[in-house]
């Protein structure tokens, strides 16, 4: 029979899988990163979220998906303003 703390640890740790899978398939539909690098892309940010050292052609991969990522928000009026209305804490949804 398993244990309380175990259930809770497989609670959490299947709760995390669901998670990732939901940002990953929201980061694929942004667009910001080709099909075909995609995967590597993937792979870089589970290997920096484990506090592992990354390349320089690893650190140019995610370099450019911030820079298209902040391109984009720049270029949305209504999508950089409602940005800054969340940095500064005046959108109370």
């Amino acid at each position: 029979m398993k244990t309380f703390k175990s259930l809770i640890s497989e609670k959490e740790k299947a709760e995390d899988a669901i998670e990732e899978a939901v940002n990953i398939s929201k980061l694929k539909r942004l667009n910001l990163v080709d099909d075909e690098e995609f995967g590597k892309f993937v792979r870089v940010m589970k290997k920096m979220d484990g506090d592992k050292s990354i390349t320089l052609k690893e650190k140019d991969i995610i370099m450019g998906v911030f820079n298209e990522l902040v391109n984009a928000i720049v270029n949305d009026q209504s999508l950089l303003q409602k940005v800054a209305k969340r940095k500064t804490g005046d959108d109370k949804e």
